[in-house]
């Protein structure tokens, strides 16, 4: 057990650690305002919503690519069975599984493009993701408000 004077003196580092822990946390940070010419990069830098939309698809692609390997794979552990039924077993639920994630990519696909053209909405598949925004800049340059 620590005795009195020790207990105190462990205690106030401990305080002074944890403040200047805080004060190092809770320092003013400012960033230097940087404006790039978009004119001198020779493209136009894609907006949150282009890269969301482009993620999104990507998505949809990686996973029938990988439903389509998964097919083939399932198609040569088929072919290389050698007529053991265990193997053969194994290789036709591979393939089922793939032509069962291939038909739900599709349904998915589908359901979110009906969605999309119902309700006139960008959910990211035929339409760009359109986030809602409270301000518009006219046209003049001058901000309004959404009507």
């Amino acid at each position: 057990m620590l005795d009195k004077k020790t207990y105190i003196v462990v205690t106030y580092l401990h305080m002074k650690i944890v403040q200047e822990i805080l004060t190092l946390i809770t320092k003013s940070v400012y960033a230097v305002d940087y404006t790039i010419d978009k004119s001198s990069l020779g493209f136009t830098p894609p907006g949150m919503s282009e890269v969301i939309t482009f993620v999104i698809r990507a998505f949809f692609v990686i996973g029938g690519l990988m439903a389509l390997l998964y097919l083939l794979l399932g198609a040569l552990a088929w072919i290389t069975s050698g007529g053991d039924k265990d193997r053969v077993t194994k290789a036709r639920e591979k393939i089922q599984a793939a032509v069962i994630g291939l038909i739900l990519i599709f349904v998915v696909l589908g359901l979110v493009v009906l969605l999309e053209n119902v309700l006139s909405i960008g959910l990211g598949i035929s339409k760009p993701i359109q986030f809602p925004q409270l301000i518009h800049q006219s046209n003049g340059g001058s901000f309004q408000y959404p009507h």
